[in-house]
């Protein structure tokens, strides 16, 4: 009777710290959807909404308000969950404990990991655009923590490898468009495939690039790749470019072309060679969103 009096206590423990959590997360949303209604713009919203073609609701909050109130959205997670009965363990650090035990590394990991995942999922969750957008830039912020996180550690960075799922169906969303698969791309997925690039690359290969149904995935396989710069595996790159030149779809086209730009920034003469040997088989938009840089660099193209 001892182990199962213990056992409800455990359980009663667990509901408890998710309804603190319920809690915590919703003090957040409420003063961030209380920001946005604050800069709304009824009369932008529409044009927005029109110019990203979608039926979603937007608040008519611009990128430099919506930066603000990202910033207020961290700002406010941190100072909620250091409050919090239940996570303010997370934030506990070596010295303020006789012995660090590899258990409590991992618990705190795991919570750290539970709390990035309910917030990242209710913040994507919500009705509107820009609340879209926030959720976004709620994994970015914590997607370069994680890079920089030995000269600069916090306790609620995550190791993004661990969330390319949680990315990949959001990707998969029916509401998907450029403005929210772009950013996902360029500044969660890229980071991490180059933080994890051996671990993630098969996947890239098989499951991103060749046999995904999702224009939005196939498109992230080229777009995680746009800021490597020096760091960029030239044969991922040409592998992925190769492999796309034959889609019909603007959007692939287009996001071929983008990052074989961006890489004749850094290396001009090897994606000339590139354009030489494959240009014939791109598609013209493709052709001169690769060629731009090259052309204003005296290139012939």
């Amino acid at each position: 009777s001892s182990s199962s009096s213990s056992s409800s206590a455990d359980q009663g423990d667990d509901d408890s710290n998710k309804t603190s959590l319920h809690q915590t997360i919703n003090v957040v949303v409420a003063e961030i959807q209380s920001e946005l209604i604050a800069r709304s713009d009824s009369q932008k919203a529409p044009a927005m909404q029109k110019y990203m073609k979608t039926d979603m609701p937007f608040y008519g909050v611009q990128k430099q308000q919506r930066a603000v109130i990202a910033k207020a959205l961290f700002d406010s997670w941190e100072q909620q969950i250091q409050q919090s009965k239940e996570y303010s363990f997370i934030f506990q650090t070596d010295t303020e404990q006789d012995e660090e035990t590899e258990h409590d590394g991992a618990k705190r990991t795991a919570a750290a990991n539970d709390l990035y995942r309910r917030m990242l999922q209710t913040l994507w969750n919500l009705p509107h655009r820009e609340e879209k957008y926030l959720a976004i830039d709620f994994a970015t912020h914590y997607t370069k923590l994680s890079k920089r996180r030995r000269r600069n550690p916090n306790p609620l960075t995550v190791d993004g490898y661990f969330f390319v799922d949680d990315y990949l169906e959001m990707l998969r969303a029916d509401f998907m468009w450029w403005d929210l698969c772009d950013p996902l791309a360029t500044h969660v997925l890229g980071p991490i495939l180059l933080q994890h690039r051996s671990r993630l690359e098969p996947q890239l290969r098989r499951d991103w690039l060749c046999h995904s149904k999702c224009l939005w995935i196939r498109r992230t396989a080229l777009l995680a790749q746009l800021n490597h710069k020096q760091e960029t595996d030239e044969a991922l790159l040409w592998d992925s470019c190769r492999v796309s030149l034959g889609s019909h779809e603007f959007f692939i086209q287009k996001a071929t072309g983008w990052v074989l730009r961006e890489y004749s920034k850094t290396s001009p003469d090897r994606v000339h060679g590139f354009l030489k040997r494959h240009g014939t088989e791109m598609s013209g938009l493709t052709y001169r969103e690769a060629s731009k840089h090259l052309k204003k660099s005296g290139y012939p193209v």
